[in-house]
């Protein structure tokens, strides 16, 4: 099996995310945003692409609901 490592945008640059709702948004990694941005790395919602993001939404969905 495959681990996969979090990935952690830098400062400016965009990424893809998985709302509550199970909604991808895109945001971009600055400070202003660092709290919101840092618990999107630290929970592994925090995607290069809007498709890995897609293909992530329903885990992400389900974790949300607990």
């Amino acid at each position: 099996m495959k681990t996969q490592t979090r990935w952690e945008p830098k400062v400016g640059e965009d990424y893809w995310f998985v709302e509550e709702d199970g909604i991808v948004n895109q945001m971009s990694f600055f400070f202003r945003n660092a709290w919101i941005c840092r618990i999107h790395v630290r929970l592994g919602n925090c995607y290069r692409t809007k498709r890995e993001a897609q293909a992530a939404a329903k885990r992400v969905k389900a974790a949300y609901k607990g």
